[in-house]
């Protein structure tokens, strides 16, 4: 099993074609093949442990393919401390995360309060706040307003 695994995994070439030239083929060495059958095996191997990481923070989740969910709340007059905790969680989330060859994306990071004002910073990344963000779908504002 572990050898149909290893051949699976190793000697990827990627070739690009644009306006119908196409470039010598070029070795990848990391990363996983889209659309495999193996693409939801991989996905578990690479993120099994954030559930664990998260859970020790005492954050909640929702982990999706390509997207992560975190959601904090806390007691009035502890925001501080709630917004260390969860900045915490973040830098140790990034630094698994990049000893994967992942990207936690800050640049693409929202952070919505309900009933907060906030700054969050991943690396040297501020994260922006929103008073509306999209959730599968839905539109929640910062007031729960549900307009």
């Amino acid at each position: 099993m572990l050898d149909w695994f290893r051949s699976y995994l190793s000697e990827w070439t990627q070739t690009f074609t644009t306006t119908g030239s196409q470039n010598n083929s070029v070795a990848v060495n990391c990363g996983g093949l889209q659309g495999s059958v193996m693409g939801s095996v991989e996905f578990i191997a690479y993120t099994k442990d954030i559930a664990d990481l998260l859970d020790s923070h005492h954050v909640a989740y929702h982990l999706f393919v390509d997207d992560k969910q975190l959601y904090l709340s806390f007691a009035s007059g502890q925001e501080t401390v709630g917004v260390q905790r969860l900045m915490c969680c973040i830098a140790e989330l990034q630094s698994r995360c990049s000893s994967r060859r992942l990207q936690l994306n800050a640049s693409k990071t929202k952070l919505i309060g309900f009933g907060l004002r906030a700054t969050l910073t991943i690396g040297s990344t501020v994260i922006e706040l929103v008073n509306v963000i999209r959730d599968l779908g839905v539109l929640l504002d910062c007031k729960l307003t549900m307009e």
